[in-house]
């Protein structure tokens, strides 16, 4: 069995197929077991990677993230990505870097808290937005999505897939996304940003658009996930490089 080397990269995603493309891109590849998943370890443009899926939603994400901090010590974490567009000026294939992320469906608001904000647990501020790290947000404008944009902006998680049903059932959600000015949302983003920031690790949510406010959807979702995932691998690839 391969020693496991310190990890300066974590790459991850909810699904498998969202992180397929580093599956087989990955140079130097070892691999390990862990709760069900594995994780890949390799080289991505000389420079060394763990990558691995979380599992769907905020408990999941929260946890993986937690255990490759523990494992890896990494200097950087991305967590990658599809998501449902917000904003009616998204189309599918576009790509979403976060700029900061929020939990929508954290309600404390009868307690005097804004929609999304946490109480910290060690006397400090409470913490609503989540930001990203700066300088890779700004290398990250200059991404050559091949005829998608590339959209900085604030991404919105929560344990509901959000469809204009459940907006018009559930207003309070819907209010609560149009109020918090996100542009896409997700399951697991805010969650894995809200460990790395109790770990001072740097931290990038990246997303790819799968479906529209007015209904639309990637007519084969296994097939644009998978596309997705290419994408995101030349993403990520062109994140690390110097």
């Amino acid at each position: 069995m391969a020693v496991r080397a310190k990890a300066l990269k974590v790459i991850l995603g909810a699904l498998k197929e969202e992180i397929s493309a580093f599956i087989c891109k990955l140079s130097g590849l070892h691999t390990f077991e862990w709760k069900g998943r594995t994780l890949y370890e390799g080289l991505i443009s000389d420079e060394k990677c763990v990558v691995t899926w979380t599992g769907v939603g905020k408990v999941y994400a929260a946890m993986t993230v937690q255990h490759m901090i523990d494992t890896y010590s990494p200097d950087l974490l991305f967590f990658i990505g599809i998501a449902g567009a917000v904003t009616e000026d998204l189309k599918i294939g576009d790509m979403v870097v976060a700029e900061d992320c929020v939990f929508y469906d954290m309600d404390i608001t009868e307690y005097g808290f804004a929609p999304g904000e946490l109480p910290s647990p060690h006397n400090r501020e409470s913490v609503r937005f989540f930001p990203m790290a700066k300088s890779l947000v700004e290398k990250a404008r200059s991404f050559n999505n091949e005829g998608f944009a590339t959209v900085i902006g604030r991404i919105c998680t929560g344990d509901s897939y959000i469809t204009e049903k459940l907006k018009i059932e559930n207003r309070r959600t819907a209010d609560f996304i149009r109020d918090l000015e996100c542009c896409a949302v997700e399951m697991e983003g805010a969650s894995a940003a809200q460990v790395c920031n109790e770990n001072n690790i740097p931290f990038l949510l990246v997303r790819i658009i799968s479906d529209t406010p007015d209904g639309k959807r990637a007519l084969s979702f296994k097939k644009f996930v998978l596309k997705s995932s290419e994408v995101l691998f030349l993403f990520i690839t062109y994140m690390i490089s110097n």
